[in-house]
C-alpha cells in the first residue's frame, strides 16, 4: 500500500497546482489497527441486504436521475471531493479553506459535495459511529472516514442519486484509495444507512451505466 499511499499524498501535494482531477490511486493513514478486523462490525447489518458491486441489473429509479454531467465526471469529482478532504484533515483545515487554495476551480459536484461534508458533518458523523460495533471514528482510517461522509452526504441530500450508484461509487473510492477490507466496510455501513434512510429505495442492483 505504500505506493499508493504515496500516490495519494502527491496528489494533495499538487491539488492546488492547477490539476483540475488529479490521478491518486490510495489510503494515506492507516494504521494497523484500522484494519485489524476485516469487517469492522457494522451495526444494525444483521437484517441488511447488503449491496452487491458485483450485480449488473439495472436499478429501478436510474431513468429519473437526472443529470447531464457524464459519469466519469461525476466519479472524477467524487474523487476529487475525497482528495481535497483528505488534504482538508491532513493539514487541519477546513474544506472551505482548501476550496479557497485550489488554483483551478473544481467542478460544481466537488464543491458541493465539500461544502455538504462541512455543513453536515457533526450529523454524518453522528449517524456513521452509530452504526459501529465495537469502533469509534478516531480508529478509522482519515480516507474510510471521509468516504463514509461523502457517501452518507449523498444518501442523505441527493436524493436524484440512485441509491446504488452512491454505494458504488463510495465502495469504488475505498477500494482505490484503501483496502478491500475498508471497501466491504463502507459497503456495510451505507447499506445500513440505506435501508433506514431510504427504504423505498434500490441498494441492491447496480446501473449498467455506472462507471467501473
Amino acid at each position: 500500500m505504500r505506493s499508493d499511499q504515496d500516490r495519494l499524498e502527491n496528489a494533495v501535494a499538487g491539488s492546488g497546482s492547477g490539476e483540475d482531477s488529479p490521478a491518486v490511486t490510495s489510503d494515506a493513514s492507516h494504521d494497523d489497527a484500522s484494519h485489524d478486523d476485516a469487517s469492522h462490525d457494522v451495526e444494525g447489518t444483521d437484517d441488511v441486504e447488503i449491496h452487491d458491486v458485483d450485480d449488473t441489473d439495472d436499478i429501478d429509479d436510474i431513468d429519473d436521475f437526472d443529470d447531464d454531467e457524464p459519469w466519469d465526471l461525476r466519479s472524477q469529482s467524487r474523487e476529487h471531493a475525497l482528495t481535497l478532504l483528505y488534504e482538508a484533515a491532513t493539514r487541519n483545515l477546513s474544506p472551505a479553506e482548501v476550496l479557497a487554495g485550489q488554483i483551478v476551480a473544481p467542478s460544481e459536484l466537488t464543491v458541493l459535495l465539500l461544502e455538504g461534508v462541512q455543513a453536515h458533518r457533526e450529523r454524518l458523523d453522528a449517524l456513521i459511529a452509530e452504526r459501529l460495533r465495537g469502533w469509534t471514528m478516531e480508529r478509522l482510517a482519515v480516507v474510510d472516514v471521509n468516504v463514509l461522509r461523502l457517501g452518507t452526504f449523498e444518501l442523505l441530500e441527493r436524493p436524484d442519486v440512485p441509491t446504488a450508484v452512491v454505494i458504488d461509487e463510495a465502495v469504488e473510492l475505498a477500494k482505490r484509495y484503501s483496502t478491500e477490507d475498508a471497501a466491504r466496510f463502507v459497503n456495510g455501513v451505507l447499506s445500513a444507512l440505506a435501508a433506514v434512510h431510504r427504504p423505498s429505495a434500490p441498494a441492491t442492483n447496480q446501473s449498467e451505466a455506472s462507471p467501473h
